[in-house]
């Protein structure tokens, strides 16, 4: 039987929840990933409030029977057993809703958690009491996973002059004017070699900011509190500057393709989404180089059929699609083929070699079942290179492979295979 769940051992001067009796229990697993991600560096600093947050909500939306406790650092598993699916998910909404207010105030652009509901049977469930881990694992396999929204910070990013906001492609000065765009933002937008980690060599480049692939954490990493037509009033003069690169190219003979993001939020929104494609359908990309398009930071509980319905609208001539999972140690088989041609991860920040080698591992496994090709970002110690390399990823970047060699688009165009760690000197 379903026991008592007691609140974190932080919280273990607080009342408990009294003890109940529940067999087949109808269970949410709430996860808190995306707004540690929206916090950042001030997670460690803001984690216990978080919590605290979440507690106090969970205990005024739940009824007398229900309990909660945490799995982990990240997630809930807590009970409705008064509620229907659909009202549990609304119930789940408010709740974020009422912690994202505490935290950053009313908005307008959403954060996707993830919610997975099931039934718990009393198999699961120890004399001693709950033993959360299989209960994760249990509705991970078998519930149905629904996507809570919750209101994002206010607007607070610099609005740019609309001069520099442009949906269809100028004649001229692609490259110059996203330069133009990138001071405005305090952004600097280079290009940079996704490496071919098997050969040591590059055909591909990487749209950089600031020294960093776009979406190690997506575009909406570096100016957080925009709106989703702010960044697609970015990501669409991105995509012209990457077409010009490819021209240049072109027209000296090389043959490379170039890999420039979209935010996963930008595409799954209709009014924006009509924006970027409407640019795909207007921008001229050269056969011998094409462009990847990376759809950026795909979230946990996305619809996977969903997700490959998105990409065969962006497929366009000569730009083939690349999908990044937000977190590949999660990503499920696919029971169909993807209209893509890679699936690509990034490895978080400060991430050890056992979380580096799941990661790798499982991207190339998804890659080779979808014959495509496998790319895995942030590779920025000899030791992930290493670990990369060894599980099989066909294209990678990372401070280990790029660091050294960036490209503004405006000097002499680079001679492929460009060796890894060569500075080329415009």
């Amino acid at each position: 039987m379903l026991q008592t769940c007691a609140e974190p051992s932080a919280f273990k001067g607080a009342p408990r929840i009294p003890s109940v009796n529940i067999s087949a229990a109808k269970v949410h697993v709430l996860q808190l990933e995306p707004i540690k991600h929206r916090l950042g560096d001030r997670w460690p600093r803001l984690s216990l409030l978080v919590h605290k947050l979440v507690n106090t909500a969970l205990k005024k939306a739940q009824g007398p029977g229900d309990h909660f406790e945490v799995v982990g650092e990240l997630a809930y598993v807590a009970t409705f057993h008064n509620l229907s699916q659909q009202d549990a998910d609304a119930a789940l909404g408010d709740i974020m809703q009422k912690v994202c207010e505490k935290l950053w105030g009313a908005g307008v652009q959403d954060v996707a958690v993830r919610s997975v509901v099931g039934e718990v049977s009393a198999s699961l469930v120890s004399e001693k009491g709950c033993e959360l881990e299989a209960i994760s694992d249990a509705l991970e396999k078998s519930g149905s996973k629904t996507v809570v929204s919750i209101p994002r910070a206010p607007t607070s990013a610099r609005i740019l002059p609309k001069q520099l906001v442009w949906d269809s492609p100028p004649r001229i000065g692609w490259i110059d004017h996203c330069h133009q765009l990138g001071e405005a933002l305090g952004i600097h937008f280079r290009f940079a070699p996704v490496w071919e980690l098997q050969g040591g060599k590059s055909r591909l480049l990487a749209l950089t900011m600031n020294g960093r692939l776009t979406g190690r954490n997506g575009l909406v990493s570096l100016i957080p509190d925009s709106s989703l037509h702010q960044v697609v009033d970015i990501e669409i003069p991105l995509l012209f500057m990457t077409a010009a690169m490819a021209q240049r190219l072109a027209a000296a003979g090389e043959v490379a393709s170039l890999m420039v993001g979209v935010s996963h939020d930008t595409v799954s929104h209709k009014e924006t989404r009509t924006r970027f494609m409407r640019a795909l359908k207007d921008v001229e990309v050269p056969v011998s180089c094409p462009i990847l398009l990376r759809v950026e930071m795909i979230p946990d509980g996305a619809v996977l059929t969903r997700v490959a319905q998105i990409a065969g609208m962006l497929v366009t001539p000569n730009i083939r699609v690349v999908l990044d999972f937000q977190n590949a140690r999660q990503l499920p088989p696919f029971d169909f083929r993807l209209p893509a041609v890679g699936i690509s991860a990034v490895l978080p920040v400060g991430c050890d070699a056992e979380q580096a080698a799941k990661v790798a591992e499982k991207v190339v496994r998804r890659a080779l079942d979808q014959k495509c090709m496998s790319f895995l970002h942030g590779l920025d110690t000899p030791q992930l290179v290493d670990i990369a390399e060894k599980a099989g990823v066909k294209f990678a970047t990372g401070k280990m492979l790029d660091k050294s060699t960036e490209f503004t688009g405006m000097e002499a165009v680079p001679h492929f295979p460009l060796q890894r760690h060569t500075v080329f000197v415009g």
